[in-house]
């Protein structure tokens, strides 16, 4: 009987695998940058699946781990990612397109359970752009369903309860007081937090005085995901 053998990995695979080489990081840490399970990025690496399959919020992840921007990882791949097309053409001076479907990732945490968004949509929801923060990067943003009252107190204004869903933009720098979410490998689960600047560390804590806090010097590999731009659906 004769062997199939393997089927040789495109080169697109192998820029990838060669990329992450360079940056000396393991498959483990840049599926965990990309917010996708090891097992589905080996699979990437070992081009069992196609990237351009993948949304371009989750693109946007994988080219940021492996320290390029979407043209970047589209350039040295010399992959056809579709971003003239999924791209605004210039999303800083045209905010306001006539409606957008945004994905919603899942889950985060408002307290300490390990609940982590999943690496793909589960659902979209349509907006009119008018709905949506002026200035904000449409392929930036999406949505999480929140879990736990720890960020849900009566002496607080906005507070954010259980059941609640978020509008998040990644890639923004938060300022003290905004509200955040939060990877912390160490503990496999994502938060949604109040950010505070404490110096050279960073201290994300609860509106319920009795949920938690986190130190970024105790997690030291804590990833701000993205800032809270709004909540868009409180449970009654």
């Amino acid at each position: 009987m004769k062997s199939r053998g393997t089927q040789p990995r495109p080169e697109w695979a192998l820029t990838l695998h060669r990329r992450r080489s360079e940056l000396n990081k393991s498959q483990e840490a840049v599926a965990a940058e990309a917010r996708m399970s090891q097992s589905y990025y080996s699979e990437v690496e070992r081009g069992a699946r196609d990237p351009r399959t993948l949304t371009l919020h989750k693109l946007a992840r994988l080219a940021r781990a492996l320290g390029w921007d979407l043209a970047e990882l589209q350039e040295h791949t010399g992959l056809d990612l579709g971003l003239e097309e999924r791209l605004p053409a210039n999303p800083g001076a045209q905010p306001y397109l006539p409606g957008i479907r945004l994905p919603v990732y899942g889950t985060v945490g408002a307290g300490l359970k390990a609940i982590r968004a999943s690496s793909e949509p589960e659902d979209y929801r349509s907006f009119d752009m008018a709905e949506l923060p002026k200035g904000a990067e449409t392929a930036k943003l999406f949505i999480l369903r929140v879990n736990g009252d720890s960020m849900s107190d009566e002496n607080v204004l906005r507070s954010i309860p259980h059941g609640s869903h978020v509008l998040v933009e990644c890639d923004v720098v938060p300022r003290d007081g905004q509200i955040v979410v939060a990877w912390i490998p160490e503990l496999e689960t994502g938060v949604l937090k109040q950010y505070f600047s404490r110096g050279e560390d960073v201290l994300l804590r609860s509106y319920n005085p009795g949920g938690p806090t986190f130190w970024a010097s105790r997690y030291p590999d804590m990833i701000i995901e993205g800032v809270v731009r709004r909540v868009i659906w409180e449970p009654r």
